[in-house]
């Protein structure tokens, strides 16, 4: 069970590559744009909920075994925080392109409460919570966006 909470949290080898965060962005891509193109508002919230369990379970073990905090090589938080930015929004790759770099810009800057969170919190839980801020503040913005129909 460990090893499989381990392989989760590096997502199978992408925290392991250059640039982590981003490899480990591009399967919350991925997820959050099929979420889009084929599950309700409902049922994606349903997908989303059972990701950040498994998101934080998968940290929580890594973190315990490896005896570290918030490692780069932990990225299923970048697939829950990029899954976030773009699950909800009207399906389409300019939109989805842009929320995968909102997604990084929020996630690389950390203004704000999401900076808050990962300076001042230190916990499996603070892992995960700075990813999802980041992911929302990407996913509004990106709401914005569509509301003035850019």
């Amino acid at each position: 069970m460990r090893t499989l909470a381990v392989r989760l949290a590096i997502c199978f080898g992408l925290g392991k590559l250059p640039a982590p965060g981003t490899w480990g962005s591009i399967p919350g891509l991925v997820l959050g744009a099929l979420c889009a193109l084929f599950l309700s508002p409902w049922a994606t919230l349903l997908a989303l909920f059972l990701l950040t369990v498994v998101t934080y379970v998968s940290i929580a073990v890594t973190e315990a075994t490896w005896h570290t905090h918030d490692d780069s090589r932990i990225v299923i938080d970048e697939v829950l925080g990029c899954a976030i930015a773009v699950a909800f929004l009207s399906p389409g790759l300019f939109h989805w392109l842009l929320g995968f770099a909102l997604f990084r810009i929020f996630d690389i800057v950390k203004p704000g409460p999401i900076g808050y969170i990962d300076k001042k919190m230190a916990s499996s839980f603070a892992t995960m919570l700075d990813d999802m801020v980041a992911g929302v503040c990407a996913g509004l913005c990106l709401w914005l966006i569509s509301f003035l129909g850019l």
